[in-house]
């Protein structure tokens, strides 16, 4: 009788070893899953390691000769202006990469601030930009085929998808009471926006200021926005809105000429650029987020690093 019971304590006590129960009747730990950043167990074939990729929501624009529409998915939010032309931002959730899809028949024509635009020629079909408010979004090409080389494919569409990596931002650093560190605050995840746009002025009227007659230019978001892009290709859209903006930039007023070059019959310097066309590109480099761009007429026709120099009123 002594040896039955025995056995069977013995035979207990190997059930409970093998259902990995311990002394006080906890559950079995759970293994790792194939995310967890634990360390392999011995004989594993490769590490795993717990990879975190942000989730991607998208956006279409179709693109031609006459405007630009968008398509978005329900988490990408679109704010501003009622006519997309002057600018429209696409903003995907914090911690979620955009990626924007362009479709039409254009060029691609990227600069070196990172902007870019479709074009036609040299008329702007669509451009965009990343803000310019300091986080780290950066656009990528994703993909690109474009039909605009002069074969006979050169009339149907092309696409490119450019990708908006989520964003991050930091918070200041904080300077401790002897001033001897900075403690900065831990990234958190930030808005991916693309800024997209056609138009860099929202509206241009003629008026007078202290020395003359002078052309008061509203940017509109995209004027804001497009840095090079809008530098390149943004002055047809003030000369849609005021014809007579490089044909009035004639010798009058009293105004002398800085570098003895004379305008020519369409108010234009031997550059091919009027002094309005200049002041209107210093104002993009120099002055985007100002509320109006004053530009006048008699100001002396000097190139446009001059006109830089002098706070674009030469």
């Amino acid at each position: 009788m002594s040896y039955r019971f025995s056995t069977i304590v013995v035979t207990l006590a190997l059930f409970v070893s093998s259902a990995g129960c311990s002394a006080g009747g906890q559950s079995p730990t759970t293994p790792p899953s194939s995310t967890s950043s634990s360390a392999p167990s011995e004989g594993s074939s490769s590490p795993t390691a717990e990879v975190a990729l942000a989730p991607t929501v998208s956006a279409v624009v179709q693109f031609g000769t006459e405007g630009f529409t968008v398509t978005a998915d329900p988490e990408v939010s679109l704010g501003g202006s009622a006519r997309p032309e002057l600018g429209v931002t696409l903003t995907a959730p914090a911690g979620h990469d955009l990626e924007v899809e362009f479709v039409g028949s254009g060029r691609l024509s990227k600069q070196i601030d990172g902007t870019a635009g479709f074009v036609d020629g040299e008329v702007l079909l669509v451009g965009f930009a990343e803000p310019r408010d300091g986080s780290d979004s950066a656009l990528e090409f994703l993909s690109q085929d474009e039909s605009g080389d002069g074969s006979a494919a050169a009339s149907a569409q092309s696409s490119t998808t450019v990708l908006v990596r989520a964003a991050e931002s930091t918070d200041s650093p904080i300077e401790d009471a002897d001033d001897s560190a900075a403690i900065t605050s831990p990234t958190t995840p930030a808005p991916a926006t693309l800024t997209i746009g056609r138009d860099a002025a929202s509206s241009a009227a003629w008026g007078e200021r202290e020395g003359g007659k002078s052309l008061v230019v509203t940017p509109s978001v995209w004027g804001r926005t497009g840095g090079m892009t809008v530098l390149e290709f943004g002055w047809p859209s003030v000369l849609r809105l005021a014809p007579d903006a490089d044909s009035a930039a004639t010798v009058g007023d009293g105004a002398e000429k800085g570098d003895g070059t004379e305008p020519n019959s369409a108010g234009q310097s031997a550059s091919g650029e009027s002094m309005m066309e200049k002041q209107f590109k210093c104002h993009v480099l120099g002055a985007p987020t100002k509320d109006t761009w004053n530009l006048e007429p008699w100001r002396d026709d000097v190139p446009l690093a001059a006109v830089l120099a002098a706070k674009c009123n030469p």
